[in-house]
């Protein structure tokens, strides 16, 4: 039985027909579009035992991928393989912070390569990865459907991937390290929560609210903003637009998780 492979991403194309047909014979091939919830029901149905993730030039293109990139990278019962050029890997790793590819392949593509990147990711797949773990592993991807969705923005690395840690136990947790970033992703995604930073370069946090308030798929979705300043002027001015709330940074586990967990509670 051949293994099954699910290559996904907005650049597809990178891998002409050829190399398609070649990899075909040798492996069970699944290609999926850049779609975060279509990959989702993919991988649940697919059952893959290696990802290739290929990344064309639109980074925010693959924008609905960054969970779930950073959750499957980063497992180690499922490698995932990034194909681009040097520039979209870089800014795409530099984008999804928590992200630990399996391999990288930068274009030119070479079909050898990417096939004994193929067959080394699927040899560590199997010595890690048998049925009961996978039925696990499957089961608790389905689990996530059911979970609240938040969206953190921040342009400190740092802080997006502390908040990251704290929640992902709990949450289904999407990050964005710009306000333009968020305002893209939320085209196409209405999460239930959003913690946003209020400074941030060009797209700060109240703009990014007005673009929140002024869309008709995510104009009721609660935020929270993220502030390190705490003068009663600046925490007025925070509390006159409308948001749910504010946290102070640096915010502490046990607090960040209590207070979402009382604003769930009784929203």
């Amino acid at each position: 039985m051949k293994s099954k492979v699910l290559i996904t991403g907005n650049g597809t194309s990178l891998l002409d027909t050829d190399m398609k047909n070649v990899l075909s014979k040798i492996f069970d091939i699944n290609i999926c579009p850049a779609n975060g919830n279509l990959v989702k029901k993919t991988m649940i149905k697919f059952m893959p035992q290696a990802i290739v993730l290929c990344i064309g030039n639109d980074l925010f293109a693959n924008i609905s991928l960054y969970p779930l990139f950073e959750k499957y990278s980063s497992d180690d019962d499922i490698p995932v393989i990034l194909v681009g050029s040097k520039f979209s890997c870089t800014q795409f790793l530099n984008t999804v912070t928590n992200a630990d590819p399996f391999s990288i392949i930068h274009t030119p593509i070479v079909t050898e390569a990417l096939k004994q990147a193929l067959i080394r990711a699927l040899n560590t797949s199997s010595d890690l990865m048998n049925s009961d773990s996978m039925d696990y592993f499957m089961s608790s991807l389905s689990e996530e459907e059911e979970r609240k969705k938040i969206l953190i923005v921040d342009d400190d690395v740092k802080v997006l991937k502390l908040i990251s840690m704290y929640l992902k136990d709990n949450y289904d947790v999407s990050i964005a390290r710009s306000g333009q970033i968020a305002m893209k992703y939320l085209e196409n995604n209405v999460p239930d929560l959003i913690l946003l930073d209020y400074i941030m370069p060009e797209e700060d946090g109240p703009m990014v609210l007005s673009y929140i308030r002024s869309h008709p798929l995510c104009f009721a979705t609660p935020v929270f903003f993220l502030t390190g300043v705490s003068d009663k002027e600046s925490v007025k001015k925070v509390l006159g637009l409308s948001v749910q709330g504010y946290m102070l940074k640096p915010v502490a586990k046990d607090e960040l998780l209590a207070r979402i967990e009382e604003f769930f509670e009784y929203n």
